[in-house]
């Protein structure tokens, strides 16, 4: 495993498992159980690399991956509605774990931090979570406390 620490509070670490080698960019630390126990809904965002046939369109997806995570970064940080807890990049793709307080709402807030991007392609998967397991699932190492 390789790992470094990033800025504000994020932590990137090289992994592998039984899918394969992936980097993981996660919290330093969980939230409070306060802000835990705020947002019990679980948000799994899903963008599959598709079929890229040179470095140039990979590069282009990845400019738009990272478009995508800064728009709703920032719509979320503003508006409180979803906090995000780990970015998952592995040979499939990218994948974004949320927590938000409802799916729906999350949703929602989702589409309009997007209003005036280009359509992205990515799937929502979402599912009650209130003990954060899914975060800590993504965690085996325990390097997020």
């Amino acid at each position: 495993m390789t790992d470094g620490g990033l800025e504000g509070g994020w932590r990137l670490a090289a992994l592998e498992d039984d899918d394969g080698e992936f980097m993981l960019r996660s919290r330093v630390r969980l939230p409070d159980p306060a802000e835990r126990s705020r947002l019990p809904v679980a948000i799994w965002i899903s963008w599959s690399w598709g079929d890229i046939a040179s470095e140039a369109e990979e590069d282009a997806v990845l400019e738009e991956m990272i478009a995508f995570e800064n728009a709703v970064y920032a719509a979320a940080e503003q508006g409180g509605w979803g906090r995000l807890i780990a970015v998952r990049t592995s040979g499939d793709g990218r994948e974004w774990l949320w927590y938000a307080a409802a799916a729906d709402a999350f949703v929602t807030e989702l589409q309009d931090a997007l209003t005036g991007c280009p359509t992205y392609p990515f799937e929502v998967r979402a599912w009650d979570d209130p003990n954060w397991t899914a975060a800590r699932d993504l965690d085996p190492r325990g390097l997020m406390h």
